[in-house]
Order: C-alpha cells, then sequence, then structure tokens
C-alpha cells in the first residue's frame, strides 16, 4: 500500500513525541512557593515595576520580558541563578 506525503508526514511526527517533564514533588513546590512569595515583596518593598526589573536583568545580559517575569512569579519556576540575578537587580534599585 502506497502512502501519500501528508500520511508519511504523520507517522513520522507522532513517533517523535517529547518526553512529558517529572511530576514535582510537593516539598520542592513548597520552596518555589515561598521563592516566589519572597521576590513579590522584595518588589513591593521597593515599589518596582516588572518592566524596570526586566530592563534591570537586560543589563547583567538576561533577556526576560515583563510578561515572562510574571508567568515565573505566578508559577514559583526560578532557577538559583535567575532567583540571585532578580534579587540583585531590585537590591541594586
Amino acid at each position: 500500500m502506497t502512502q501519500t506525503p501528508s500520511e508519511k508526514t504523520r507517522i513520522k511526527t507522532n513517533t517523535q513525541l517529547k518526553p512529558r517533564a517529572k511530576p514535582k514533588s510537593d516539598g520542592l513546590k513548597a520552596f518555589e512557593e515561598r521563592v516566589a512569595e519572597e521576590i513579590r515583596m522584595l518588589i513591593a518593598k521597593k515599589i518596582i515595576r516588572l518592566k524596570v526589573i526586566s530592563h534591570g536583568l537586560e543589563q547583567l545580559g538576561i533577556r526576560e520580558s515583563e510578561k515572562g517575569l510574571s508567568a515565573k512569579l505566578k508559577a514559583g519556576t526560578f532557577s538559583a541563578a535567575y532567583y540571585v540575578a532578580i534579587k540583585q537587580v531590585i537590591e541594586n534599585l
């Protein structure tokens, strides 16, 4: 049986599925929420807009949009290096 080009593509793409991410442990999730909350408190204490933090990160060579920062704060997804960079930007303002 001969396959059409679209059928070949469909079959090929179905075999190249990305692996699913591991579910996060409850212990790690608590620390992520704690980090996000600490950053929110630092932002509120200095009354800083996310746009200013985004610009400060850019000065350090880290490209992150205001929207990306907001999403990371909501999700609590920060690497340790990213956390230190944001904290440095906030403290230097």
